[in-house]
Order: C-alpha cells, then structure tokens, then sequence
C-alpha cells in the first residue's frame, strides 16, 4: 500500500479525518495522483487536529518499565470475593451497624416531629404521655427492617426513572408503582424521608465549625473504609465527577 506524495520534507504529514484509516487516505491520494512512496518508508501521518498520528510501520516492542509494572491484583478481595447476590455485595458496604445509626438517629427526630401532630402530650414533670389512639400511625418510630425498605423504594424510584415526580404520583392506586403501595403508606414514605437523619442533629452547629461536610462525615469514611477494605482498583482507575 502507497501513502505520501512528493514532499520537501519527509516529516511533513497532511491532514486527514481522524476516523479515516491508512487504506482510505491511500486511496484518496491515489485519485489526486499524488502517490509515490512506500508506506513502510513513512515516518507518520497526522490527524487533521494533530493529535493522533497514524504510522505506516509496526510499533517496536520495547521492554516495560519497572516503573510501569503493576504488582497486585486488581478486583475484589476479603469478603467480597465470595458474594454470588448484588445484595451481597450492597450489603458489605452499608452493613446493620451503620443502618442502625441511621435509625438511631432518625428515631430522634421522629420523636422531635411527632410532638408536631395532635395527641402528642407533655405532662408537668417533662416526661412525655403519648396517646398512641389518637396518634397517626405514620409517625411511629422506624424499625432497621423498614428502613432498609425505605432505601429500596429510593432505588426503585431510581431504577423507573421517577426522581422528579412526586411522592402522590408514585403511590397513585391506578398510575403509580404497585410494589411502593405495597410497601408504605405514601403518608408513612413522606414522614420518613422528612426525618431521615445520618448524624446527631443536636451538635449540628459544633460540627459544621470544623466540618462542613458533619452531616455525612460519618457514611462517607465508613463507605471509604469499607471501600479500601474490598475492593483493590487497577493502576488505571479513573474516578468521575
């Protein structure tokens, strides 16, 4: 195969589409009538934004770097090499322990919103009478089990692609997901989400003085460790936005 025609210079290179291969460009200098060299006598050809070079000749193989030698293993590694079920795996991750914190924490505020509805009482020596009667089911506290069903609707949302549509859509009885009615009450869903809480509320303004990011601190070093803990990347790792 031919490339190049008379030149001043051998590096000179022309321009080209950069998607176009060695065959086309041959080809397209052939019907200006501009051929007369070797391929394999071409030093290189230039893309059109002179970024990419197309060279006519096979690449030497050279001895790799030590520098460049990767010396572990990439993948899964501890526990995590013996997960057969995705859940296995979320499971790792976001383990009971951190789970029940974020019980903890949001049963917390549920106590401070449940004072807001009506039955809720304070009697005079501060300790607090609740007539569970007259109280809205939905704001009971929230159990580790529920919460981990109140995470799955958030994915199940995600999954259907309705973030932005709100909560009355997703449990409408006739236009909505079954498996979120199935579940929750829509009531019981908007409560939750409203108290949800991954930290202590209560030293809020301490935390933010040295951290800004105090209201996830905690689940983000945790996924962090758990990260490092099960997971090895590969030299070419590279992370998103």
């Amino acid at each position: 195969m031919n490339v190049i025609g008379q030149t001043n210079n051998e590096e000179d290179a022309f321009s080209s589409d950069d998607d176009m291969t060695l065959q086309e460009i041959s080809q397209d200098l052939r019907r200006q009538g501009k051929l007369n060299l070797n391929v394999s006598r071409v030093l290189y050809v230039k893309g059109k934004n002179n970024r990419h070079k197309w060279s006519g000749e096979k690449p030497v193989r050279r001895r790799t770097q030590h520098r460049n030698i990767i010396m572990h293993l990439s993948g899964n590694k501890g526990e995590a090499k013996s997960i057969t079920k995705p859940i296995e795996g979320w499971a790792l991750f976001l383990n009971d322990e951190i789970l029940n914190k974020f019980a903890y924490h949001t049963n917390k505020e549920i106590e401070k919103q449940r004072k807001k509805y009506k039955g809720f009482q304070e009697e005079e020596d501060g300790e607090e009478n609740i007539a569970s009667s007259s109280l809205p089911s939905f704001v009971k506290p929230v159990s580790l089990v529920e919460l981990k069903a109140l995470i799955g609707l958030y994915y199940l949302a995600g999954v259907f692609k309705m973030n932005d549509i709100n909560t009355k859509d997703l449990f409408d009885k006739f236009t909505g997901v079954m498996l979120f009615r199935a579940t929750m009450s829509r009531c019981r869903f908007e409560f939750l989400t409203n108290c949800l809480r991954f930290y202590d509320r209560d030293t809020r303004e301490e935390s933010r003085a040295t951290d800004r990011s105090a209201p996830i601190r905690e689940v983000f070093d945790h996924i962090v460790k758990k990260c490092d803990k099960y997971y090895t990347p590969t030299n070419y790792c590279t992370i998103d936005e």
